[in-house]
């Protein structure tokens, strides 16, 4: 059973993990054997199927037996592409070695000063610990968890912490603002950082739809207008300008969180309401000496970077990142400081240079048209993380099998094809509009376990920001994939 959380997200991204049970968070790894060079000359099959089947624009693959390091077929491997939600996949990596698969994100409800016959005297805070995955229903458990205790109301401020992650206000700025998958991201999340617009039956209502529980959002309006579509704050007020041409008879979208820490502050100002317990507006601010009076733990990291990976979820995906790196380094304060960190870890396993200008990641979701990876090095982090990486690289330190487990199952297609039928594939899947990559391990029928990348661009047929895929060129992406998968497979079947 996948859980509304799980399906909620799925909404919000373009592309598909498997579930991962609960692993040690270190276990030794195999012995590291180096991949081989790249082959001088790419095979005539790889050629031929992108000349009949390929999208335009240049195309990169790299595929290599992980058990001997031989890579087996190239073409442009070491060229760097943008690879999407690809990315994804060294950020599900990158936080849980540095985090732990069983580390659970914590959010609190503390107080300063005494509780006594229903009232706190001073503050309450809210505080944050990153959860990319906290929603209105866990809030509503806290909230009542503090109705239990006995409090009613506060003599001081409401304050709502998100430190010390920074809040950012979108992940890729040159993304359409009103797009749900490119929200603000921050050390208290809510919702993945969206909320439900509805329309048609009296006023237009704004709600923090959760799991289950849906409590009005009335501080955010709506304006049809002319134009593009715009997000204005004024004060303690959010309004969406929105062209009235979307907004015409009955229905419903979602739209992004610009200021998630406030946002979070105020529904569970709404909720607190609802249970019985007065607070102020939330002010920003930092908890400080204060006492726990409420606390929840999320789920373990494993099972949250497994869905991340499944419903390539950007919110979650930065989160995790911003995590890694400030267990890494303390605090970064951009995206792109972030993701520099998890590049010069991303060269360590593999035995690169630090400055590889063929590892450049701007962010942890691959929402960006800025961010490059070369085949050869996704193939070699793989590779890494099954132990089989470079001598000289050091591999992380995650228990074998981590990266095939949180890896997705994808489908080849062609269910009457035996050998299609009879080859496993873990991977994930990466999608912009004249951008598709796919990164993982294969498994041919006769057992022989490869490593691959693939990523096809044609960033000169980009223009802007885009909301719609261009499907005639994806479809020829994704044939030629399924194609080239299928010919490594029978292929390579045998050492």
């Amino acid at each position: 059973m996948i859980d509304r959380r799980a399906a909620i997200a799925g909404l919000l991204s373009l592309s598909a993990c498997a579930a991962v049970a609960d692993a040690p968070p270190r276990a030794p790894l195999p012995r590291t054997r180096p991949l081989g060079p790249i082959p001088e000359a790419t095979s005539e099959a790889g050629f031929e199927l992108k000349a009949r089947l390929g999208p335009s624009g240049p195309s990169g693959w790299l595929v290599a037996d992980l058990d001997t390091g031989a890579v087996l077929d190239a073409q442009d491997g070491e060229r760097a592409f943008a690879p999407a939600s690809v990315a994804k996949m060294p950020t599900a990596l990158y936080a849980a070695e540095r985090l732990g698969l069983a580390h659970r994100f914590e959010t609190a409800v503390l107080g300063r000063g005494r509780l006594a016959a229903g009232t706190l005297d001073g503050d309450l805070i809210l505080k944050g610990g990153g959860d990319p995955e906290l929603d209105s229903d866990a809030l509503y458990t806290l909230a009542e968890a503090l109705r239990s205790a006995g409090l009613t109301r506060i003599t001081g401020r409401f304050l709502v912490d998100g430190a010390p992650l920074p809040e950012i206000a979108s992940i890729d700025p040159t993304q359409p603002i009103d797009v749900p998958y490119n929200p603000g991201v921050a050390g208290l999340n809510l919702n993945f950082n969206r909320v439900r617009l509805r329309w048609g039956r009296g006023q237009p209502r704004f709600s923090a739809l959760g799991e289950g529980r849906d409590p009005a959002a009335p501080w955010i309006g709506v304006d049809p207008a002319r134009g593009r579509p715009m997000h204005v704050v004024a004060g303690e007020r959010v309004l969406w300008r929105l062209p009235a041409r979307a907004l015409q008879g009955r229905g419903e979208r979602w739209l992004p969180v610009k200021r998630p820490v406030l946002h979070a502050g105020r529904v569970f100002q709404a909720i607190a309401r609802e249970v019985g317990i007065v607070l102020p507006s939330p002010e920003l601010g930092l908890a400080g000496e204060a006492r726990v009076l409420a606390r929840l733990s999320g789920r373990p990291l494993g099972e949250v970077a497994s869905d991340m990976l499944r419903f390539s979820t950007n919110l979650t995906a930065e989160a995790l990142g911003l995590a890694a790196s400030h267990a890494t380094d303390g605090a970064p304060a951009t995206l792109a400081a972030s993701a520099g960190l998890m590049n010069r870890w991303h060269a360590g396993c593999i035995g690169r240079s630090s400055d590889d200008a063929a590892i450049g990641f701007v962010n942890h979701s691959g929402l960006s048209i800025q961010s490059r990876i070369a085949p050869e090095h996704l193939v070699a982090l793989l590779a890494s993380a099954a132990g089989r990486g470079a001598a000289k690289a050091r591999a992380p330190s995650l228990p074998p099998g981590t990266a095939a487990a949180l890896l997705a199952p994808y489908a080849l297609g062609g269910r009457d094809n035996p050998l299609a039928a009879a080859t496993e594939v873990r991977a994930k899947t990466g999608t912009m509009d004249y951008v598709r990559g796919l990164s993982g391990y294969l498994t041919t029928p006769g057992g022989r376990r490869l490593a691959f990348a693939i990523l096809s661009n044609d960033l000169a047929a980009r223009r802007g920001a885009v909301r719609q895929l261009n499907r005639a060129w994806m479809r020829r992406a994704k044939g030629f994939e399924r194609a080239l998968l299928l010919s490594w497979a029978g292929r390579f079947d045998r050492a």
